[in-house]
């Protein structure tokens, strides 16, 4: 289906079809993982809604991440935070997408917040990539409160990933199930039966038990 949508894009790329192609993609890539599987989207996304934005640089992010190019992971956080700052120019600050019925692509509060949880995480991945654990952790505690006192959005959730799953699946590889254990029941809290979180919270049991 993601390949499909990838190629209808290409064929007709309107607005419309290019953010279900990256809601898509970035779905299936945070379920699988295997974010390095698949090349970057063969259409430009730089017209689109700054979350829509925001979820293509968290899939081609990781992908840097899991390829271990530091200098493209950087990049990628660099260019998104300069669109969020730009975006962030155009709100009023009150939760109101100006001309909202009209164009779809002006921001909101919450686009800015989510957005900048997803800079926050890619920021935390490219410390764990400098073997930097004090700072990761941080980054990482950053993105989840940012994350649990955002606002609420309705519909499909724009950061493409839970924060507290994230740091959760890193708080295992630092060998702290304990702690990992309480992430992954507050991301659960927030989408519960999600695989990825339940998995997590199996594993992090086992290995206390």
């Amino acid at each position: 289906m993601v390949d499909s949508m990838q190629q209808y894009c290409t064929e007709l790329p309107s607005p419309l079809a290019r953010t279900h192609a990256i809601y898509l993609t970035s779905t299936y890539l945070a379920e699988t993982g295997n974010y390095s599987a698949l090349a970057e989207l063969p259409f430009t996304s730089k017209d689109l809604n700054i979350q829509t934005r925001a979820r293509n640089s968290f899939i081609n992010g990781m992908a840097a991440y899991q390829k271990n190019d530091v200098e493209k992971l950087e990049d990628i956080i660099r260019k998104l935070k300069g669109d969020r700052l730009i975006e962030q120019e155009k709100i009023t600050g009150n939760e109101i997408r100006i001309c909202g019925s009209i164009n779809r692509s002006m921001p909101t509060l919450s686009d800015l917040q989510k957005t900048e949880v997803i800079e926050l995480q890619l920021t935390a991945m490219k410390s764990w990539l400098q073997k930097d654990t004090i700072t990761t952790e941080k980054f990482l505690q950053q993105a989840t409160a940012m994350e649990e006192n955002s606002t609420y959005d309705y519909g499909p959730p724009t950061v493409v990933k839970p924060s507290f799953e994230m740091y959760g699946e890193w708080l295992l590889e630092m060998k702290k199930p304990k702690e990992a254990l309480i992430q992954f029941e507050k991301s659960l809290d927030l989408a519960p039966n999600k695989s990825l979180s339940l998995k997590g919270k199996e594993s992090a049991i086992n290995t206390l038990n």
